[in-house]
């Protein structure tokens, strides 16, 4: 029997960065939904599965999956998770093109996810909390992608 979680009810977001952190049951289940905006999920622990129309994506630990904005997708988890959500403006068009990813996190990127995913909603953008999110995006597009997804329209990982 799955836990059924919901996805927070943002339509915009308050900042270029969002995070979320949550420690997430055995058996968890966001149900399909969408974003206007991009969405980062880290496995810090435990393995999380994001699924979209046409394949799906694992992120064991030290590996994170990228939905672009408006993308149909649900996320799962067998075990219990420890989950960084990042939810970035969908003006920032950090990878391209536009497609699910599967991403190996290095040391320093894990590190600026946790501290954005602790930033509070209104942080200053103008501040070093704004700047601690610039250089995440920056670090974010230069992770190198990893094949730990199925496609099964063509029977083989992306």
């Amino acid at each position: 029997m799955s836990r059924e979680r919901t996805p927070p009810p943002l339509t915009q977001l308050p900042r270029l960065v969002f995070g979320r952190s949550e420690a997430l049951p055995a058996a968890s289940l966001a149900r399909a939904h969408s974003h206007p905006f991009g969405q980062l999920s880290y496995a810090g622990e435990g393995v999380i599965e994001v699924t979209t129309p046409v394949s799906s994506h694992v992120a064991p630990p030290r590996r994170a999956v990228w939905v672009p904005p408006g993308l149909l997708h649900e996320v799962t988890t067998t075990r219990p998770a420890a989950m960084r959500s990042l939810y970035i403006r969908a003006d920032q068009t950090i990878f391209c093109p536009p497609r699910c990813l599967v991403l190996r996190v290095t040391s320093l990127a894990r590190e600026l996810i946790l501290a954005a995913a602790a930033l509070p909603p209104d942080y200053d953008e103008a501040g070093p909390a704004g700047r601690l999110a610039q250089v995440l995006l920056d670090q974010l597009a230069a992770l190198a992608g990893v094949r730990l997804a199925a496609d099964p329209v063509h029977g083989d990982g992306q």
